[in-house]
């Protein structure tokens, strides 16, 4: 379903969000820091830390991350940052654990989202549906997580409540590609190929997308429409190959 580059790209703009929201956190904790020196300390080396991740220097960023959660153990950020560094590394136990960490720490559900993308790389899906969940009852207004509780009920072969999850997406966020992406699958598994067709084509305007064409060339050759299957499935391949080709 290419769902495991997106599901990393979503890691890398959690980085990018923590990033941006990152000193106002440091700020509001140190009031509650016993040791404030300590926590000072640790999250400007975080901050440094998140720096060369968005820099891909994703070995140095886990190294700082460490070294941070050393300086003050009671500071949950240096555990969050370091659960993305290491899940961006395929290293998925040892960042379940420190989202955990974190998570002890301080009940963010910043954290609850990063554990339920760790848990969905490692194809569990069931934990991964539970911490979104938790997630989206905290906040139902956070569009995307609806996407992301509709992929993990596309794994587990529940098409319909997957459908019912991207529409609450689209609902949510009108133009969302990954939203009519995820109707278009559900419904392609459902046997709806009609209702896959529409939901393809809408997401394809909104911005182009290689699996969704792979989607449309399927509904066409189940169709009968041969030539433009083939059509489809030469643009599909021209774009993958293109991809695969080291910048």
């Amino acid at each position: 379903m290419h769902r495991s580059a997106k599901t990393l790209q979503r890691i890398a703009t959690l980085c990018a969000a923590m990033t941006l929201g990152f000193n106002t956190c440091a700020s509001a904790q140190l009031a509650h820091s016993w040791n404030v020196q300590a926590r000072e300390q640790a999250e400007r080396s975080t901050s440094a830390g998140m720096s060369m991740l968005l820099k891909r220097k994703t070995a140095q960023a886990i190294s700082t991350f460490e070294q941070a959660s050393q300086t003050d153990p009671t500071d949950p950020n240096p555990y969050s940052a370091l659960g993305l560094a290491l899940a961006m590394e395929g290293k998925l136990d040892e960042a379940l654990h420190a989202l955990q960490r974190s998570y002890s720490l301080r009940q963010a559900t910043e954290t609850l989202l990063s554990t339920g993308i760790v848990y969905y790389l490692q194809r569990d899906y069931d934990a991964a549906i539970n911490a979104w969940t938790k997630v989206i009852e905290a906040n139902p207004k956070n569009c995307q997580v609806w996407g992301d509780l509709g992929f993990a009920h596309l794994r587990k072969g529940q098409f319909s409540e997957a459908d019912e999850l991207f529409q609450k997406l689209v609902k949510c966020r009108p133009n969302s590609q990954f939203g009519y992406h995820g109707i278009a699958l559900a419904k392609y598994f459902k046997g709806d190929f009609s209702g896959s067709r529409r939901a393809a084509e809408r997401a394809q305007s909104i911005q182009p997308y290689a699996p969704v064409v792979l989607i449309l060339a399927k509904l066409d050759a189940l169709q009968g429409y041969r030539l433009s299957a083939l059509k489809r499935a030469q643009q599909y391949n021209t774009t993958a190959n293109r991809r695969s080709i080291p910048e």
